[in-house]
């Protein structure tokens, strides 16, 4: 376990830099969040060396069964409580960075920077993505057969609906993915790229920001929406048309408008969605794609 004279101190030019408000809490807080990680770890060690020593009496004096339970009930109780205590310390260690970069904008907006939008949002609108997936590709499945099969009913408007069936799978598809991405993304670290933009976006800039992406991010998932209700109705009119038309297919209208469609929406999804990989790629970093662990091993077996 790292104690504090292990623990990295910055350099000269760092200490120079007159440190915030946030970052002295910051600085406070994991002090204090560290110091309460090594008392809980001694607390540990002692609490086991105390119960060895305990069993290994008992089993010598071989006390009454019942006593020995009582005493290992109380030792559990108190080993687990300290354990648990442990785990949420480490949870905290992990995650006290990130918080305090993002109070501000979380005093602003209610969401801790750009990811904690992105999570709330992910959380919102993930069961409607679902459901739209399902309901896509459940009814392109069923056009996509009749129009190759049928041998009744008007093929354009099922091309037309095969198409839009298949552009909301496209938009609910590329909505979840990209919101799990953007939701993983971590906050900027405070330095001069942090700096430039915290001067481009300032707090009435981002809250706005924010509502211009919700406004965005409701405008297309409506128009998801939108695309089953129109394929469905399309459907619907087929089937008004089969009363008086013949016992043979009709083709009114080209088939290839609707594919450029349907082709067109999915190149778009692929080439945004490849965008936003690579710059959440970019932003957490080859090396950092994970929180660092502050858990030792011996701490595992405690």
């Amino acid at each position: 376990m790292a104690t504090p004279s292990q623990l990295p101190t910055p350099s000269d030019s760092e200490a120079q830099i007159p440190l915030t408000p946030v970052q002295h809490q910051k600085q406070s807080t994991n002090a204090r969040l560290v110091a309460e990680k090594e008392f809980l770890v001694h607390t540990l060690r002692q609490l086991n060396e105390e119960w060895m020593i305990t069993a290994t009496s008992d089993s010598e004096e071989q006390d009454d069964i019942y006593d020995g339970w009582r005493k290992y009930s109380k030792w559990i109780k108190q080993h687990d409580a300290l354990k648990m205590r442990l785990e949420e310390v480490n949870s905290l260690l992990q995650d006290v960075e990130e918080l305090f970069e993002t109070s501000e904008y979380h005093h602003c907006t209610g969401y801790r920077g750009f990811s904690g939008w992105a999570k709330s949002a992910f959380d919102q609108y993930s069961p409607t993505c679902d459901s739209i997936t399902t309901a896509s590709a459940f009814g392109a499945g069923i056009t996509y057969t009749t129009v190759f099969s049928a041998s009744r009913g008007n093929i354009g408007l099922m091309c037309w609906a095969f198409a839009l069936f298949d552009v909301g799978f496209i938009i609910s598809l590329f909505v979840r993915s990209s919101l799990a991405w953007c939701s993983r993304v971590p906050p900027l670290k405070c330095g001069q790229q942090r700096s430039k933009i915290s001067a481009l976006f300032t707090q009435n800039n981002y809250k706005s920001f924010l509502c211009i992406c919700d406004l965005v991010l409701l405008f297309v998932m409506f128009l998801a929406f939108a695309t089953q209700a129109v394929a469905i109705f399309l459907l619907n009119v087929t089937l008004l048309q089969l009363s008086g038309s013949a016992a043979s297919t009709e083709l009114t209208m080209s088939p290839a408008p609707s594919a450029i469609l349907s082709l067109g929406t999915g190149g778009l999804g692929m080439l945004a969605s490849s965008v936003i990989f690579v710059l959440y790629w970019i932003t957490r970093g080859s090396r950092n794609a994970r929180k660092c662990n502050v858990m030792e091993t011996e701490e595992v077996f405690l």
